[in-house]
């Protein structure tokens, strides 16, 4: 098996917690609008299309408001506070941090809206470390769509034999796999210590 060279990383529940339940209930202490905002924002193909990157946030709101005036203060409230309550995931990090300090290469391939990713990247120093980052917004494509992937060992220049593709989604890592990267369908940071163990242990 050939030794791995570069990493390749998701980011939502990777490197940053992405919990909708944990964001609505630490924005409105309201259970009904927190259920009405769920089902009717994280469930619909809009918040999609924001990560495709074919709606802006502000948009998305005010089309929301119009089907549901009620909870029109709900949606703006969401788009412009959401990422307060997306915090780091610091064993994660620090994995990220050993395996930069052992020389392989480090990039980012995730789904995500372009405002609220640069957000993220702006508040958590940790995104300096990567040799390259892609967002499905700015592509406007979504994984697992394998253009994408595709996309990302061009720009990247990947071998994926030699690329450990780390997702929490199932379909992400098959379709990864599908093209001949090494995977890791992540549920806890130490699992990155099993399949890449430090070099100097």
């Amino acid at each position: 098996m050939e030794k791995v060279e570069s990493v390749l990383f998701d980011v939502g529940n990777v490197l940053i917690r992405f919990d909708p339940d944990y964001i609505l209930e630490n924005l409105f202490e309201d259970a009904a609008v927190r259920k009405g905002v769920k089902r009717t924002l994280f469930l619909d193909p809009l918040w999609l299309a924001l990560d495709r990157g074919t709606e802006q946030p502000g948009h998305v709101a005010r089309i929301l408001g119009e089907r549901y005036p009620d909870l029109a203060w709900a949606y703006e409230k969401l788009m412009e506070e959401w990422i307060d309550f997306a915090p780091a995931m610091d064993e994660s990090v620090k994995r990220l941090e050993r395996l930069k300090g052992e020389g392989y290469r480090l990039y980012v391939l995730s789904n995500f809206a372009r405002q609220a990713f640069y957000s993220v990247a702006g508040r958590n120093p940790f995104f300096k470390l990567f040799d390259g980052i892609m967002i499905s917004a700015e592509q406007h494509l979504l994984k697992p769509d394998l253009e994408i992937f595709r996309r990302a060992a061009k720009d990247f220049q990947l071998t994926p034999s030699r690329t450990l593709f780390i997702d929490d989604s199932a379909g992400n890592v098959e379709a990864a796999g599908f093209l001949g990267f090494r995977t890791l369908l992540f549920r806890k940071a130490e699992q990155i210590d099993q399949v890449l163990p430090a070099k100097n242990a």
